[in-house]
């Protein structure tokens, strides 16, 4: 049950407050240099309206080694988390299981599953994510359909519901549109697009808004077994962040992956192992004040 008078708005903004600080730290989403400064701040600014939840969140041991890079990449399953164009893929079917504890946190986890289905005429998807604890709870639920228009352009759409479950502070829960785009340039060259809560959702009995970003990147492959992503992500309350990664296939059953991320600074690697139909991802990234975060998931196909 929601909350509505001005009282318990304002202890679930300081919560909210708190909560930003957190995830700012544990999902690589402000630069280190201001953590300092955003926690001598934050108490102040618990006076204040705030960004709420549902910011984006690594998804995919695959992508985290890329530093995030693959807007344009036709994934299969986890592509849902980045652009639902993503989705339509080769094989007709294919499951994506991910789990990481952020700098190896106890008390905070991300996971999530995808599922995705591909026809010649459409592919489609759904999708859970979990992020938090006992205390504070983040989970969405995803449904997406991905359109081939022409042998060259794939455009998508795709629903979230997100539900906040805040203890002793109540539920709330938001519904969030995105809408995706892939485009073929050459038979070694792709564009993707992917606009994030194009509606510009709130949540909450303050109405607080949820996190709006535009993604664009390049898929290519420029030699043999070598494939290179290149991003450019804007969230409205952050700089522009440039990713790139390097993907190159060292055997049929084995696929290393590097990237790089501008904002903040992070390097990130990984690999892939193949066996039959189960594909194996890990994946780390690096942070000057905090260390490493492993990153793994697991897909089916």
């Amino acid at each position: 049950m929601l909350l509505h008078d001005e009282s318990d708005v304002r202890s679930r903004n300081n919560i909210h407050v708190f909560r930003q600080f957190i995830k700012r730290i544990v999902t690589f989403t402000e630069r280190h240099s201001t953590i300092f400064r955003s926690c001598f701040f934050a108490l102040p600014l618990t006076l204040n309206s705030v960004f709420a939840s549902f910011d984006a969140l690594p998804f995919s041991a695959r992508h985290a080694a890329l530093a995030g890079a693959g807007v344009a990449w036709c994934s299969g399953a986890d592509g849902i988390y980045v652009n639902a164009a993503c989705l339509h893929g080769a094989s007709p079917f294919d499951l994506h299981f991910f789990y990481a504890k952020p700098y190896g946190l106890h008390d905070l986890n991300m996971a999530n599953v995808a599922a995705r289905y591909s026809r010649a005429r459409c592919s489609c998807g759904i999708g859970i994510q979990y992020f938090g604890n006992d205390l504070y709870r983040e989970n969405q639920f995803l449904a997406a359909v991905a359109i081939p228009i022409s042998p060259a352009l794939l455009l998508a759409l795709s629903g979230r519901l997100g539900i906040l479950n805040v203890q002793h502070h109540g539920q709330a829960h938001s519904v969030l549109a995105d809408f995706g785009v892939i485009v073929r340039l050459t038979a070694n060259a792709a564009f993707g697009f992917s606009a994030k809560n194009v509606a510009n959702a709130k949540v909450g009995a303050a109405h607080e808004p949820l996190p709006s970003s535009l993604i664009v990147g390049v898929h290519m492959t420029p030699f043999s077994h070598c494939v290179v992503d290149f991003d450019l992500c804007k969230e409205i309350r952050f700089p522009l962040d440039v990713r790139c990664g390097i993907s190159w296939q060292a055997f049929s059953a084995l696929t290393l992956r590097m990237g790089v991320g501008g904002e903040p600074s992070r390097v990130c690697a990984g690999f892939t192992l193949c066996h039959f139909r189960v594909r194996l991802d890990y994946a780390f990234s690096t942070h000057s004040e905090l260390g490493l975060t492993h990153l793994f998931s697991v897909g089916v196909y």
